[in-house]
């Protein structure tokens, strides 16, 4: 995106369990890249896509949260 125009377009990598949403976006391995934090609501598995631009380089488990009324939310810092 150039502010609100886009200038292009690429295909992400598909999860195919329709179970998993994205919650989330982050630099969580701190590398300078976007990566995505997923959440698996029916048994409260999430997990981190580890991302260099569009391209998936890897991928972590990270703690269950078993209660399922927990949420990932933003608080906007």
């Amino acid at each position: 995106m150039d502010g609100v125009t886009r200038i292009g377009t690429a295909d992400l990598m598909q999860e195919t369990n329709l179970d998993w949403q994205i919650v989330g976006t982050g630099d969580f391995n701190l590398d300078g890249e976007l990566d995505i934090l997923w959440r698996r609501y029916s048994d409260g598995q999430n997990m981190i896509w580890y991302m260099a631009g569009v391209v998936r380089t890897g991928y972590e488990y990270i703690e269950t949260r078993s209660d399922l009324n927990w949420r990932i939310v933003n608080n906007g810092d």
